[in-house]
């Protein structure tokens, strides 16, 4: 009896280890057809993008001659960094661009899976996960994927920060290894993730959320190497940090202005600051600065008298103009143009930022003398250079939006792929295209010359379309699972267990960090008011994975909870029959 036992369990393990290959081979396949989609789906190199697209080529050309930004102008610290480091780094190592991309979203999958694993211990739900993510809409869409533009990479770089900083609190229990391997990854994606966008500050709560966690439990419970692991924990925010000092001190160096972008150390920005708190009696809808608010600045400020004729004319043709008006931050780029057409960014970096300082310091003291009025304290500001709002606005607004914002993210229904022709000059176009090493479909050049092309941008189509249609669905189940995550986790702490503890509080912070970004997108974007929910997708991309992970997450503990349900029933129901025929048999 016993030998056929164990001749039926050796089958049993057989046969589960040629499902496993069998497995193994089908996600091989499935990645291997996931990289030949992205590498033969053709790119849309926008070059006339002066100010956007082309402008990381341009960072990136100067740096590759050893020219850190270029020569001083109006648009060299306008964006972050990271992203022209990516495309030098796949241009020097011969990758073409659409290739690092998948491969640099693969390896943040695999590194989310990695420590997810503690906590969903089927490895086909992890296998299913990682389908599930390898498939996604996010990275199938023109902003993300056929622009060269960052949302790509900060798609692939928000699933490996978290993903590093998720292993580091896993590791507060195991070997030193294993916090190291963690820490050193979190070092190196956390300051790249940051310098990637200008409002890549959504994700910090998150990690230093962890952090301290982390800390926490390693001051109050026994562990091997506990000052090393603090150490560990804290490394990637240090590195944070030097990669800041480092950014700002080559700036200062070059240009003689110690910050990271004009928006967020300079007095552009203090400039721009104080024309948006005048006060403007005939608020214009989706205008942040009104033309009479800025020539109230005129008034007050002798600086910025001495530019008078070129800011009027940038109230008479100005590319920016809708009625009259400059709508959203639309103003902070005709404003430097401005500037620069009156000369003043010829005179190098340390000149325009005295030229702002003497604008900030005359408008401040305008506001003191009583010249200027200041509009409603009351107002809530979350950048000091996009519009406020009162409490009652905030409310009525993101009543309206968030439902409908939530509901496109998770049926994907601003995706878009397709086949578009570059633009732009020629010399520019020939730049990018000799960066990305990819496809790209050259101007007036004809279409039918991308059969295969086609053909996968139409595939691509098909797969975004089965997300669309399950999107609610999936939503749906998420939710309901996340609820009995926290009813299970509420019922271990009255049993005085920890099975999903870790697993609530990391859903938790995801849950936060993806709120911040999402209500910081949609209080920028609201001016876009024709194409808003497109905006909030295009900029809410890198939390697209994270909200695929929490449904994903919630499945798996209603998919356990009710398998736990069915077996306790069915043990129930073993004990049950047992206690009838003891009792027939004592009869």
């Amino acid at each position: 009896m016993v030998k056929g036992k164990n001749v039926s369990m050796k089958n049993d393990l057989r046969i589960h280890n040629i499902v496993d290959k069998i497995l193994i081979i089908v996600l091989i396949v499935f990645t291997i057809v996931r990289v030949y989609l992205q590498v033969k789906m053709p790119l849309y190199l926008q070059a006339g993008a002066k100010a956007d697209d082309f402008l990381f080529f341009d960072y990136a050309r100067s740096i590759l001659k050893g020219k850190w930004l270029g020569s001083f102008n109006r648009l060299t610290l306008s964006k972050t960094i990271s992203f022209s480091i990516f495309l030098i780094m796949s241009y020097l190592l011969g990758i073409p661009y659409s290739f690092a991309l998948i491969m640099t979203y693969i390896l943040g999958i695999i590194l989310f899976i990695s420590v997810i694993k503690k906590y969903i211990s089927n490895k086909y739900y992890l296998y299913l996960m990682y389908v599930v993510l390898l498939y996604s809409p996010v990275m199938f869409h023109i902003e993300n994927v056929q622009k060269v533009y960052r949302g790509g990479v900060i798609v692939s770089f928000s699933l490996i920060v978290v993903s590093s900083i998720i292993g580091i609190y896993n590791s507060k229990t195991e070997k030193l290894k294993s916090m190291f391997f963690y820490s050193i990854i979190a070092s190196f994606s956390l300051p790249f993730f940051y310098f990637l966008k200008e409002d890549s500050i959504w994700l910090v709560p998150f990690v230093l959320g962890a952090m301290i966690l982390t800390i926490i439990y390693l001051l109050f419970h026994k562990t091997n190497a506990k000052i090393l692991k603090i150490f560990l924990t804290v490394l990637p925010l240090c590195s944070l940090v030097g990669i800041n000092y480092i950014y700002c001190s080559l700036n200062n160096q070059y240009y003689g202005q110690y910050t990271i972008t004009d928006r967020t150390g300079t007095y552009l920005k203090e400039v721009l600051a104080d024309i948006i708190k005048i006060d403007e009696k005939n608020k214009i809808k989706n205008v942040w600065i009104t033309k009479d608010m800025f020539y109230k600045a005129v008034e007050a400020s002798p600086t910025l008298q001495t530019i008078k004729p070129e800011i009027d004319k940038m109230y008479e043709d100005s590319w920016g103009l809708v009625n009259g008006q400059f709508e959203g931050d639309i103003i902070y780029w005709t404003f430097k143009e401005t500037v620069d057409e009156a000369g003043i960014y010829k005179k190098g970096g340390k000149y325009v930022n005295r030229f702002y300082k003497k604008i900030d310091v005359e408008l401040k003291n305008a506001f003191k003398n009583g010249i200027l009025e200041k509009s409603n304290d009351e107002l809530i500001y979350i950048s000091p250079i996009a519009e406020g709002l009162s409490k009652q606005e905030i409310i009525d607004y993101y009543k309206e939006v968030i439902p409908k914002s939530i509901t496109m993210i998770v049926t994907y229904n601003e995706n878009e792929v397709g086949i578009y022709e570059a633009y732009g000059d020629d010399e520019d176009i020939y730049l990018m295209d000799r960066l990305t090493n990819s496809v790209t479909v050259w101007p007036k050049e004809n279409k039918k010359n991308y059969p295969l092309n086609t053909l996968i941008v139409n595939h691509s189509k098909k797969i975004v379309s089965i997300y669309q249609k399950t999107g609610i669905l999936i939503l749906v189940l998420g939710i309901i699972g996340l609820f009995l995550l926290t009813i299970n986790v509420v019922i271990d702490m009255i049993k005085k267990r920890n099975r999903y503890n870790d697993l609530l509080l990391i859903t938790v912070g995801l849950l936060g960090t993806v709120s911040i970004l999402l209500f910081g997108v949609q209080w920028f974007s609201r001016w876009c008011e024709n194409s808003l929910q497109r905006h909030i997708y295009n900029y809410s991309c890198g939390i697209v994975p994270i909200i695929q992970i929490v449904e994903l997450i919630g499945m798996y503990i209603m998919i356990q909870t009710i398998a736990d349900i069915v077996k306790k029933i069915k043990v129930n129901g073993v004990v049950k029959s047992e206690k009838r025929v003891k009792k027939r048999a004592r009869l």
